[in-house]
């Protein structure tokens, strides 16, 4: 290969790089939070992005103070104090709630329970099996029990991630 046809194809691999990293970035939304108390809770009201409005929902159904348990660009996750705690997370540029169908792979399930089973293991709580009542923050996934949390830490929970979802945590 001649020289200049060894700087074109280098200066080729570098474009087609730069170019892939460009399109493959998620776009980060903006969110824009009020907080305000009322009747002595502390409360949340979602302002923007437009289609996380419907998180809303999800605040006035809660009969405690709701609270910012992580925040990222792509996701908010939220915690609801009331007598039995309530956690959720939400895709901001779509305002889609996360479940476990969404943000684990499919086929990962059972080492999802292992993870937790070696969690349960250093805590009074001897059994749980994993809901949709949970929060996905750059610590891990958070799972929210009358008895406390159980947590995935974010080392065990990457190989279960979607690929949509991993991107979401901002790491």
């Amino acid at each position: 290969m001649r020289p200049n046809d060894l700087q074109r194809a280098s200066l080729l691999l570098l474009l087609s790089l730069t170019l892939a990293a460009c399109f493959n970035k998620p776009v980060p939304t903006e969110l824009r939070l009020k907080a305000y108390q009322k009747e002595g809770l502390e409360r949340l009201e979602v302002l923007a992005p437009t289609q996380a409005l419907p998180i809303n929902q999800w605040i006035a159904a809660c009969t405690a103070s709701v609270h910012v348990l992580y925040q990222s660009p792509r996701v908010v996750s939220l915690g609801c104090r009331a007598p039995e705690p309530a956690y959720a997370s939400y895709r901001l540029d779509s305002g889609e709630r996360l479940t476990l169908e969404n943000t684990i792979q499919r086929g990962q399930e059972q080492p999802l329970q292992e993870a937790i089973n070696r969690y349960l293991w250093r805590t009074p709580l001897k059994q749980f099996r994993p809901t949709n009542n949970f929060a996905l923050t750059g610590q891990g996934l958070i799972f929210a029990t009358p008895q406390g949390e159980v947590v995935v830490s974010s080392i065990e929970l990457r190989p279960l991630l979607g690929r949509e979802t991993a991107f979401l945590i901002g790491r």
